[in-house]
């Protein structure tokens, strides 16, 4: 079984992988291609509950945001070329879902802290793509956190979450994994190219 998950897990790192590909832009691709696994399969799981609950917008928003990954993965793999745009096209996909659910559920809190995702997309840009769009998807970030502020006045929502505190917190832990995820792949990498070029010095 475990092997079974290690093969499964070897694969998908190899999505969009070409030859002559450099160590970093290796890194980059398997964070993005990581989050693009582990962040809609968390959003998957929410989904029955929001059925449950009557939320049939909230539930299709959910699965579109979600299924859109499997596409642009298999573009990846197809059309290495094309990582930038197709990050970017994910980050876009993101933001628009948590505008979404911010409308439908008419404000920051009432939505469960939905734009917190945002910083996962801010923390994302800056691992893949580097500070130029980490600044720029941040200022995103802060865009949607203004608009998920203002908009709870403005706006009557479509549903109402009566157990928003529960939603808020299940976001949380879904970000915290996400983040923690990135991050410790991250790591792992740094760590893993830093043994070898002291092997090689260490050799020399």
């Amino acid at each position: 079984m475990r092997d079974r998950w290690r093969r499964l897990v070897e694969f998908l790192l190899r999505i969009g992988e070409y030859p002559g590909e450099s160590p970093d832009q290796g890194t980059k691709r398997r964070i993005f291609v990581i989050a693009s696994v582990i962040a809609p399969t968390l959003t998957v799981l929410f989904i029955p509950q929001l059925l449950a609950a009557g939320h049939h917008l909230e539930a299709a928003r959910s699965a579109i945001v979600a299924s859109a990954s499997l596409p642009i993965l298999v573009l990846l793999a197809v059309r290495p070329s094309w990582f930038s745009y197709l990050v970017n096209v994910t980050f876009t996909i993101v933001t628009l879902g948590n505008i979404v659910k911010v409308w439908l559920f008419g404000g920051l809190l009432e939505s469960g802290l939905e734009v917190i995702f945002g910083l996962v997309v801010a923390l994302a840009a800056l691992l893949i793509l580097g500070r130029r769009a980490a600044i720029v998807w941040t200022g995103v970030f802060v865009a949607t956190l203004v608009f998920a502020v203002a908009i709870s006045e403005a706006v009557e929502p479509t549903y109402v979450d009566e157990a928003a505190s529960v939603t808020t917190a299940m976001n949380l832990v879904a970000f915290t994994i996400v983040v923690m995820a990135i991050v410790l792949f991250f790591v792992r990498q740094r760590d893993r190219f830093q043994k070898e070029s002291d092997d090689l010095l260490h050799n020399i």
